[in-house]
């Protein structure tokens, strides 16, 4: 419950929390989904986890949302030919489900908010926060995000231990608070030249 509620403390060892959950995978319905994918970029955003147990995290998020292993899985959905969530992860737990459903659309928000981490800071998107947690797997990817003053564009282009890319764009009337993980940054870049200046956020995000 306390993932789910971004109730972290000092006395949580994120590592351990990682491991036992990575052990467990998706032993829950596809509702409680939404909770434990978000709660894992919720705990790689906490200033009290390690640089990598945050990124291991964010790596997790992505192997939920992304693997074709498990019996739970959206990917299983799409081999049992459902075009949209279904209801249910499979018959077996439900033989009436509905192949629309709404409430297993975890993904869709994890992939915006958590892996390419862009979340309104004040009302109406005015300001945004960006924190891509991408993992630790070489990752390309890209978003546009609708919002009330317009699309938010961001782009990421990380490969572990060697470069971190991300490139953004926002609407005239938006400012943005950006963080880029340390452990993979060697040359800090804005607009394609040298950041004359940084400043240290969580002891393991940069802040610009």
């Amino acid at each position: 419950m306390w993932l789910a509620l971004d109730t972290f403390g000092q006395d949580v060892d994120a590592a351990k929390v990682v491991k036992f959950l990575t052990a467990k995978g998706m032993a829950c319905s596809v509702y409680a989904a939404f909770a434990f994918v978000m709660g894992l970029y919720g705990l790689g955003r906490s200033s009290d986890t390690s640089s990598s147990a945050s990124v291991a995290a964010g790596q997790l998020a992505l192997d939920l949302m992304s693997g074709c292993d498990a019996e739970n899985s959206w990917c299983r959905m799409l081999r049992q030919g459902a075009t949209a969530t279904m209801e249910a992860w499979n018959p077996d737990e439900k033989p009436n489900l509905s192949w629309s459903h709404p409430w297993a659309t975890a993904p869709a928000t994890g992939i915006a908010h958590g892996f390419m981490g862009i979340t309104a800071a004040s009302p109406t998107y005015e300001s945004v926060l960006v924190q891509p947690q991408v993992g630790e797997s070489t990752v390309t990817a890209s978003l546009t995000l609708p919002t009330a003053r317009g699309f938010v564009t961001a782009a990421v282009d990380s490969k572990p231990g060697q470069s971190f890319e991300l490139s953004l764009n926002l609407p005239a009337n938006t400012r943005a608070t950006v963080y880029v993980p340390v452990s993979l940054l060697v040359c800090l870049l804005v607009d394609r030249r040298p950041s004359p200046s940084l400043s240290v956020a969580l002891s393991l995000w940069l802040s610009l």
